[in-house]
């Protein structure tokens, strides 16, 4: 989809999105952040059941997404929340979708940033990385839409390991074929439910329960103990190579946060440049803040992640079943009004 950044180059669609763009779409969003950490969280065999668990769970709440897109009567993207909620609802609904992509793109960038930081370069920049990896992600958003823990804290944990494809409510119905949607996102669902397993009874069975809890990014530092002949360090290749997933989702949030700031600005701002250059500059004065201030403290690091955690499990709880909750309001009231009108 080629496009630019003109009146309605980030957001216009020349056709709906493929299979293989939707389930990469869900599968990255998932998986880019959380798929680093968590095994450190489960360390327990019996575990495995919660990530099945929230990936039943997580197939209830594609099924709410998809009817979303297939119901026809339901409005689709920005301004079909602007319709349906009004305009004060829809304010402070967008003011709170604007904190969480933003939050959700500082905490994914600094996180990866983190582990090239301690990782690889130990005299690597960490702020001048993270800014230099925020236009990496500018220059690919750009181009548009197209191209320790209780059992509670767990599964709060795992159930936002699974969020992300919520974020597809936003977009205009145009951009997907429903007929695609739902098979799309069931295949990405079981996949990333498959890489957490994976991953995990792999950390389970090379640490063992009780090391693998000390272990703060168990998947790098396995990584890192794998010799092979024509690479003795596999993390100076992989680590890198993961850096395309984490532009991907980062240009993604960049442009969800433009289209709020589009729609909160209204006529203040041109449907332009002008959106998208303010959500760049909005993050990258966050991550310059979250470099310098941040993530130096270690405690105040695994904060952020904890409260992104609690985000994305409560953006992938009440969106899908708010959206279809709407959904169904607007196809009950279409039809009582098409009766009262047939009866009178």
């Amino acid at each position: 989809m080629a496009s630019r950044v003109g009146s309605a180059g980030l957001f216009s669609i020349s056709a709906p999105f493929g299979f293989l763009s939707l389930a990469f779409w869900a599968n990255r969003m998932q998986t880019v952040y959380y798929l680093l950490y968590l095994p450190s969280v489960l360390a327990e065999p019996v575990m495995i059941g919660l990530i099945l668990l929230a990936a039943g769970c997580s197939h209830l709440n594609i099924l709410m997404i998809a009817r979303c897109f297939a119901w026809k009567e339901t409005p689709g993207g920005y301004l079909g929340i602007v319709r349906t909620l009004g305009s004060a609802v829809s304010f402070l609904f967008l003011l709170a979708g604007l904190f969480s992509v933003l939050m959700k793109g500082i905490v994914l960038m600094m996180g990866y940033v983190d582990i090239v930081h301690h990782i690889l370069f130990p005299a690597l920049h960490a702020t001048l990385f993270g800014i230099l990896l925020l236009c990496a992600c500018v220059y690919l958003a750009r181009l548009g839409m197209e191209k320790t823990k209780g059992d509670w804290q767990t599964f709060l944990t795992i159930w936002a390991a699974f969020s992300g494809p919520e974020y597809m409510l936003a977009l205009p119905k145009e951009a997907v074929d429903a007929k695609k949607l739902k098979t799309a996102l069931i295949s990405a669902n079981a996949f990333t439910a498959f890489e957490y397993i994976f991953f995990f009874v792999i950390c389970l069975t090379v640490y063992g329960s009780d090391y693998l809890q000390r272990q703060d990014l168990p998947i790098v530092d396995l990584i890192r103990y794998i010799q092979l002949s024509f690479a003795e360090r596999l993390e100076m290749i992989l680590i890198p190579a993961y850096a395309i997933s984490v532009v991907y989702v980062v240009a993604i949030l960049l442009l969800y946060a433009a289209g709020a700031i589009q729609c909160l600005a209204r006529s203040r701002l041109s449907a332009g440049r002008a959106p998208f250059w303010l959500a760049f500059l909005m993050m990258l004065l966050l991550t310059w803040m979250a470099g310098r201030w941040i993530w130096p403290d270690e405690w105040k690091a695994k904060e952020w992640i904890t409260w992104l955690s609690w985000l994305d499990a409560s953006t992938y709880t009440v969106l899908p079943f708010g959206f279809f909750l709407l959904g169904w309001i607007t196809i009950r009231r279409t039809w009582r009004d098409r009766h009262a009108g047939g009866s009178s």
